[in-house]
């Protein structure tokens, strides 16, 4: 079994299973549709400016935005979207 140390400097706490940690904070912040139609549309207007993303959406964090990017990023073709979207 791994086992690791992680300091959380977020939360000013020590976390002793990090894997633990980011499995249970993935199944308890699950994104709606909506959510990611919010978060696409205001990605187009304000490229990775998460903390901007994140005041449009009520329960996701800054960092829940740049969780759900890196996420996703390779489903979602962010670049190929903003690229389309300044052409118009």
């Amino acid at each position: 079994e791994l086992t690791a140390t992680y300091i959380n400097t977020f939360a000013s706490r020590r976390i002793d299973n990090p894997f633990r940690e980011a499995e249970e904070e993935a199944s308890t912040n699950i994104w709606t549709d909506m959510e990611k139609c919010i978060f696409l549309d205001r990605f187009l207007q304000f490229p990775k400016d998460f903390r901007r993303i994140a005041s449009f959406l009520k329960n996701k964090t800054t960092r829940d935005c740049v969780a759900f990017y890196y996420d996703s990023k390779q489903t979602i073709p962010y670049k190929g979207a903003l690229k389309e979207h300044m052409m118009r």
